[in-house]
């Protein structure tokens, strides 16, 4: 049985960002190399190691699309996938110009942003979420050549931090989900909105806590059939090489504390009364996921192209830890009908502690697009990936 752990925390260092924004009106088209596809991979496949990814029998990946510091993934319902970035500061569109229902062009959205890792869509409209703002691009859609000036429908988040990035995604209810991350790696705050999830409409209004006591979850996803929340929930660092697990959570009811700043690891029947801060009763972890391994982006897969003991399997991004090959930089999948199931590696590769080879991709987010494959982006090597299965290659 796995064990509990409760931890008396010491404050660390605070940081700050403080990056403007600024847009631009126009969009610039830029083709993908030999963007005419067939059923083989694109020519610049040949670039990078893919033959070090290991998959299971029958699936297959290749490149997709080249986008400089590849975060989150979204898609329309016409199929159109919009990316976030970080660092760069960009939005991009990947649209299908070959109608086989994936897509092979990108078009620069905006340029100059800032941090807008949090991207959702709804209703033809593009919702970009900034450390500071959610900016909304309505009906772009229709007026990708010249996207028109966004319109900011929220600006209140709280003081940046060290998790000042946003990850966002529309729920079932129609309602904008967006995680705010502790602004620090251990520590409270005396914001009451760091470290939690919380849901606005889709014009900015009536903001509610999901959850509470979330260091930092930059990925999360609805159960097809139950409509429950899950979402990913990384560790904070200098605790030790192997503690604490990261974590993947279930919401079952609005406003539930998941332990942050003080428990980890729990995994039992018996709800944990924080005495430090009085947030309440720790609901436990649904899974617990090896130390540092950074799990971002999951999704729900309810798709039709993969093998039937996937559908309403978790996949889910790990983007690796920043001190150690080889720990994390996969994709893991999670079988939740199973009692006790763990954990399983789908894809690896990007790293290798045993061979030592060089990091060369750090897996960020995951979606689903039309054709049923899967879309995962890689912000260390700046590209978009496709997975797909096909029972001809076993």
């Amino acid at each position: 049985m796995i064990l509990r752990f409760k931890l008396v925390f010491i404050i660390l260092l605070l940081f700050s960002c403080n990056n403007q924004s600024n847009t631009s009106k126009k969009s610039s088209i830029l083709p993908i190399k030999d963007s005419t596809r067939k059923d083989e991979p694109l020519r610049f496949n040949k670039q990078y190691p893919l033959e070090r990814i290991r998959l299971p029998k029958g699936f297959k990946i290749e490149i997709i699309a080249q986008i400089e510091d590849a975060r989150s993934l979204t898609v329309s319902k016409g199929g159109n996938v919009y990316v976030g970035s970080r660092g760069a500061g960009t939005v991009f569109a990947i649209i299908d110009t070959n109608n086989n229902n994936i897509p092979d062009k990108e078009i620069l959205i905006r340029k100059g942003l800032n941090t807008p890792n949090g991207i959702a869509f709804k209703d033809e409209s593009l919702y970009v979420s900034e450390p500071n703002r959610v900016l909304k691009f309505e009906n772009i859609e229709n007026h990708l050549e010249i996207v028109p000036e966004p319109k900011v429908i929220f600006s209140g988040f709280p003081e940046l931090g060290l998790h000042s990035w946003r990850y966002s995604k529309f729920g079932p209810d129609g309602l904008l989900y967006i995680g705010i991350g502790a602004n620090c790696d251990l520590c409270i705050s005396d914001n009451p909105l760091h470290g939690t999830i919380i849901r606005i409409g889709e014009s900015g209004q009536n903001l509610e806590v999901v959850a509470k006591g979330v260091r930092n979850t930059v990925g999360f996803d609805w159960h097809p059939n139950s409509g429950e929340l899950w979402f990913t929930e990384n560790g904070p660092n200098n605790l030790g090489v192997n503690f604490p697990p990261d974590e993947v959570n279930k919401i079952e009811n609005k406003g539930e504390y998941f332990g942050f700043p003080s428990i980890y690891g729990i995994s039992s029947n018996d709800s944990i009364v924080n005495g430090d801060n009085n947030l309440g009763k720790a609901k436990n972890p649904e899974f617990l996921l090896q130390a540092h391994t950074a799990p971002l982006g999951m999704i729900f897969y309810d798709g039709e192209q993969f093998p039937d003991d996937y559908r309403n399997n978790i996949f889910i991004a790990r983007h690796g830890s920043s001190r150690q090959k080889g720990i994390g930089y996969d994709i893991v999948r999670i079988d939740i009908s199973k009692p006790d199931n763990k954990a399983e590696i789908f894809a690896s590769g990007w790293s290798s502690k045993e061979d030592d080879l060089e990091t060369w991709g750090r897996p960020v987010d995951i979606i689903q697009i039309q054709d049923g494959s899967l879309l995962v982006s890689d912000d260390f090597a700046g590209l978009i990936y496709r997975v797909w299965y096909n029972p001809e290659n076993l």
